[in-house]
């Protein structure tokens, strides 16, 4: 028997989790489920939620899962994933049914602070879920809630352009874009002799990305069953169907913030347009219920909070042409620079439209075929409906937004009120598709959808194998070990090493997670609060992580014994976890630090003279 298979054989029982042949079998049936109902309504529907499915859920399935060097991470689930295991572990671990709702709130990698200018409903609703069915959450974030929302996205894709329209073509091209859109990064790529890739060349991410942002995965879902739900209100409205869109539209604020704003903004717009051009209140009432429920969801958290965006037009084009590792051309951004300093003013327009026009052509990719529908609506503005002057509202925020402000801690974090703009594109473009080929002949449909198929897929391709082969970083078997016997004690706070920035440039791939990126792996696997860690959400949340993490190197490095204990007992402090023979310079003795569990890798002393 290989190391390996001993050491997981070992502690397999032991883990904060339990990979069970279930879990596959349970993804299997959901699966089935969703083919069931898709084939129900279009065969072709079948076909491509098949795919779609199967290709969105293999950027997370394997996330979370033991190979031969421990447990894998793909791509943003080292970091992301990671954060929100330790936020969902935390809220399921204070969720109760009665007592201070406040008291869900703590920071899961600040220790004695509570969450503040984050969106946590997706998280709880994991939280529940898990409280209810009892399937680990690791299994829930990786693989089950992904493929869920992957079927969802199909189905209400194919519904609403369905209702739209009444054009199965339509409807399905739709779906094909939703799951499969892709930029024209692939093209740069090629020409540049690094094969199929480029998916976030021009900043935004592509379908094939969703599952990998949950929060906006969810989010989605809903704006687009309120979008089924908002025709289906037009065509017979009740009121049951307006508390449920007031219900829906309100929620997304507390799931993906960016989203909220978007349908905020949409809804306050066609009201406006109502009020001016009808003189009719159907759609107030749904914004002023929608803004209401907003409100409750957005303030206890948020209500001191100060702005978290900075204006900063075209921020995000500007940095996409100068960056190397995106469109990095050079003489572009250094023309662009020249004609500003010397007042060539038509010159500098020029070269801010030509980023400008990169950053929509290349982000959009084939979908840039729906400014064929886009058009046909401005055409026929006399005959414009509410429900696409919403959508053009979504359109619109989703859009401007990230050419405008830029949101402090992570300047890029913006691009993610454009996921929604290329989603939107994505069903116009299909619109515009099936319609155009609806009276063609049959040769020419199969032509012109095998041509935009091929160029469409090449985005995908690119990105699969990323996350087809080796993972990037990993929890060696050493370190689950000793995360599981860290949570299995009492409850208290983790103090960790500082995170050293600079070990990943040394550090051969499969990276530990404390080295692959400032990450909260420590709280999401051993179910515990910790002082100081994952320094990036941090700084998304606007804490002051800076002070806090001085303090912590002092005390690794500090040989002044009374500081130090006192260091540990104004900060609560109970466990230290140590990996890779990091140490602090006192005598373990002389702190009241008591040994509780040793491996080969990992050291956990508790703290034993706590006030």
């Amino acid at each position: 028997m290989s190391k390996n298979s001993f050491m997981l054989s070992r502690i397999i029982n032991s883990l904060p989790f339990e990979t069970s042949p279930l879990i596959f079998l349970l993804m299997a049936l959901i699966f089935l489920i969703f083919l069931f109902f898709s084939f129900r309504l279009n065969k072709w529907l079948a076909l491509i939620v098949f795919f779609g499915m199967i290709t969105q859920s293999l950027t997370t399935i394997k996330s979370g899962l033991l190979s031969s060097y421990g447990m894998g991470f793909w791509g943003p689930n080292g970091h992301d994933g990671v954060w929100h295991l330790a936020l969902i572990n935390s809220l399921a671990r204070h969720l109760k049914f009665s007592g201070d709702f406040f008291s869900l709130l703590q920071n899961p990698i600040l220790a004695h602070f509570n969450l503040k200018n984050y969106h946590f409903l997706f998280d709880l609703s994991v939280a529940l879920i898990h409280k209810i069915t009892f399937l680990p959450t690791l299994n829930l974030y990786f693989q089950i809630i992904p493929i869920i929302l992957s079927g969802f996205l199909g189905i209400l894709t194919f519904l609403l352009i369905k209702k739209l329209t009444k054009n199965n073509l339509a409807a399905c091209l739709s779906v094909f874009f939703a799951y499969f859109g892709g930029n024209f990064g692939w093209l740069v790529t090629l020409l540049r002799h690094q094969g199929l890739g480029g998916e976030s060349m021009f900043w935004a991410n592509q379908s094939i990305s969703f599952p990998l942002n949950l929060q906006f995965f969810l989010s989605l879902i809903l704006m687009l069953a309120g979008f089924y739900l908002y025709l289906s209100y037009f065509e017979k409205p009740s009121g049951k169907k307006l508390w449920l869109l007031s219900f829906i539209f309100g929620l997304i604020i507390g799931i993906k913030a960016y989203g909220g704003i978007i349908i905020l903004f949409a809804l306050g717009v066609t009201t406006f347009w109502e009020l001016i051009t009808k003189k009719k209140v159907r759609t107030l009432k749904i914004f002023l219920g929608s803004l209401i429920i907003s409100l409750l969801v957005f303030l206890p958290n948020n209500w001191a909070s100060s702005s978290l965006f900075v204006f900063s037009p075209l921020w995000l084009p500007r940095v996409m042409i100068d960056a190397p590792d995106r469109v990095g051309w050079l003489r572009l951004a250094q023309a662009r620079q020249a004609y500003f300093a010397t007042g060539l003013w038509l010159k500098w327009w020029l070269a801010e439209g030509l980023g400008l026009a990169i950053f929509f052509i290349g982000n959009l990719g084939t979908r840039i075929i729906g400014l064929g529908k886009l058009g046909h609506w401005f055409r026929n503005w006399r005959k414009i409906s509410s429900f696409q002057v919403l959508f053009l509202g979504c359109l619109l925020a989703s859009g401007l937004v990230p050419l405008l402000f830029i949101q402090k801690g992570n300047p890029w974090n913006s691009i993610q009120f454009f996921y929604y703009f290329l989603v939107f594109f994505g069903l116009l473009a299909g619109l515009t598709i099936g319609e155009f080929l609806t009276k063609k002949k049959i040769w020419l449909r199969i032509v012109f959808i095998i041509l935009v198929v091929l160029i469409t897929l090449p985005t995908t391709l690119g990105a699969l194998k990323h996350y087809l082969s080796e993972a990037p970083a990993k929890i060696s078997f050493d370190e689950l070990e000793g995360l599981a016997f860290l949570k299995n004690q009492p409850l208290g706070t983790v103090l960790t090493y500082p995170h050293n920035y600079q070990m990943r440039q040394i550090v051969k791939t499969p990276q530990p997670l404390y080295v692959y990126e400032t990450t909260a792996y420590v709280s999401a696997f051993a179910n515990q609060q910790t002082f100081l860690e994952d320094e990036m959400t941090l700084e998304i949340m606007q804490f002051d992580w800076e002070t806090r993490r001085k303090e912590v190197e002092k005390f690794f490095k500090t040989t002044e014994l009374l500081w130090a204990k006192d260091f540990l007992n104004e900060n609560q402090i109970r466990y230290l976890y140590l990996v890779d023979n990091q140490s602090f310079f006192i005598n373990p003795d002389g702190l009241e630090l008591e040994e509780i569990f040793a491996n080969d890798f990992v050291k956990i002393y508790e703290f034993r003279d706590k006030i």
